[in-house]
């Protein structure tokens, strides 16, 4: 579900207060929870909405398959994983891109002490471009990168920290730091195992650059392994 909506204003003002961090230049030129969403290329309006949508976004579906269990080697274990978003949001909401987009990843992980494991994942992502952004020379290939650490408190419990990175599939000469600059970012957050194939996740997102991501999210979901 993808609510796009400015509800959080007033949370993450206070966040920002707390963790004496500098607001978005952007939320400064509007009012408390309005809402606006504009991309002007070349003079013109690609994308000019001030109507918040909410409904089914794109679904990802994702297969791992591990190629290295690493326990008896004393090393990492290594997982390739194959990814494919389906446009199941609505373009017009511009809830989804409308097009099918495919990736592939390289995961290492490592258990470093008693309770603590370390994670590397890899991934390149193959994008069709959406036709809201067809006049731009957006790159086919983007590339997303994680380093995270992992402290299980019980073997259900645990606390995740996160370092996220990515390329921007943007021109350089857009002249703005949302669309040119790469993204990078903190996750911290927890998962906790109702059983061994069910995980709830909620996790809380704060970006190192500005502009070239959200400033703040949260986010939540559940993961059914088979």
């Amino acid at each position: 579900l993808a609510i796009n909506k400015g509800y959080l204003d007033s949370f993450i003002s206070e966040f920002e207060k707390a963790f004496f961090s500098a607001p978005a230049d952007v939320r400064k030129d509007r009012e408390k929870h309005e809402y606006g969403y504009s991309v002007k290329y070349k003079n013109r309006y690609l994308i000019n909405t001030s109507d918040a949508s909410s409904g089914l976004g794109d679904i990802v579906l994702s297969s791992k398959f591990k190629i290295v269990d690493g326990r008896g080697l004393n090393g990492p274990a290594l997982s390739v994983k194959a990814s494919v978003k389906l446009p199941t949001g609505d373009k017009g909401d511009f809830l989804g891109s409308g097009k099918f987009d495919y990736g592939i990843g390289f995961l290492a992980d490592k258990k470093l002490l008693e309770k603590l494991y370390g994670y590397l994942n890899i991934n390149a992502v193959l994008i069709d471009k959406p036709n809201a952004l067809s006049d731009l020379d957006i790159e086919s290939v983007i590339y997303l990168g994680v380093i995270a650490f992992e402290y299980m408190f019980t073997d259900r419990l645990s606390m995740v920290t996160q370092l996220v990175g990515s390329t921007s599939p943007y021109p350089d000469d857009s002249n703005t730091d949302i669309m040119s600059n790469e993204v990078l970012g903190v996750n911290v957050g927890f998962n906790y195992a109702f059983s061994d194939n069910v995980i709830w996740d909620m996790s809380f997102y704060e970006n190192a650059m500005q502009a070239s991501s959200a400033d703040f999210s949260i986010k939540t979901g559940m993961r059914r392994g088979f």
